[in-house]
């Protein structure tokens, strides 16, 4: 956990290859795959401050805060023809103590955008409270389920600013038929 080497955005940001063939050589250089097209990230209100949604998928502490909103998230989707089934997640704050850390909020995912499941829900957890504070934490148990799509949702009451500054994704990558398309960038 905590952005080492085993997550999946690490993976798809050091491996090259052929969708389903792909392999991380030793000292392979890491590139943010929202940066690169692999995937896609986005704050459902927009951005507010310092950058892109891309840089929540970063490996070092980001400051990354999205627009005032109610019911806000941080998306990441995979791209049709690939799902993930997630056993454990990293969030990592995204920014200074004071600046809106998350206390309330669920780790979600989606075959389809429309429809939502519960992985994991937080409720007056207070771990990211602190400057760039990150821990792990693990999925639900009976998840289990493979999810093209994942989203913080901040569950916070009234409006708020969502700050995330790193994000990832432990468990198994599957890849659906031949072909990966890469998801349409926003």
């Amino acid at each position: 956990g905590n952005f080492d080497a085993n997550g999946l955005f690490y993976f798809l940001g050091a491996a090259a290859g052929p969708p389903g063939g792909e392999a991380v050589a030793q000292g392979a250089r890491w590139v943010n795959p929202a940066m690169s097209g692999r995937v896609a990230a986005s704050f459902s209100h927009g951005i507010a401050f310092s950058g892109t949604a891309a840089m929540g998928l970063s490996r070092t502490a980001t400051r990354l805060r999205g627009k005032l909103g109610s019911g806000s998230t941080f998306a990441v989707d995979l791209g049709e023809g690939a799902e993930f089934v997630a056993d454990y997640y990293t969030l990592r704050h995204g920014g200074h103590k004071d600046e809106s850390p998350l206390t309330n909020w669920e780790l979600q995912g989606s075959k389809d955008g429309q429809s939502w499941d519960t992985l994991r829900a937080h409720t007056n957890d207070k771990t990211l409270h602190g400057e760039y504070a990150m821990s792990s934490w693990p999925v639900d148990a009976s998840a289990g389920k493979a999810y093209r799509m994942f989203r913080v949702l901040d569950k916070s009451p009234g409006r708020t600013q969502l700050s995330v500054g790193g994000f990832e994704l432990y468990g198994s990558l599957r890849r659906l038929g031949a072909l990966f398309h890469h998801p349409a960038r926003s």
